[in-house]
């Protein structure tokens, strides 16, 4: 299942680095040895400094995290 699309605000975490906001600039869909379901990694232009990386977890939509932490604190 493809969670993001490109221009998507996400928070996303590299090793070592904390967590930090960025863009979804571009959607790969990959599909290994004939698999029936498709795995997706996304290319996230990081906000703030002039770094890209390519992240098929630890990403999180920034608006429905969001919302969720509001929920649960109020």
């Amino acid at each position: 299942m493809n969670y993001f699309k490109i221009n998507d605000l996400v928070i996303a975490k590299i090793q070592g680095y904390p967590w930090w906001p960025g863009i979804v600039s571009k959607v790969l869909k990959i599909n290994k040895n004939g698999e029936q379901q498709y795995k997706y990694k996304y290319k996230i232009n990081f906000i703030g400094d002039n770094s890209q990386q390519i992240l098929k977890k630890h990403l999180y939509n920034i608006h429905i995290l969001y919302l969720y932490l509001f929920k649960v604190l109020t």
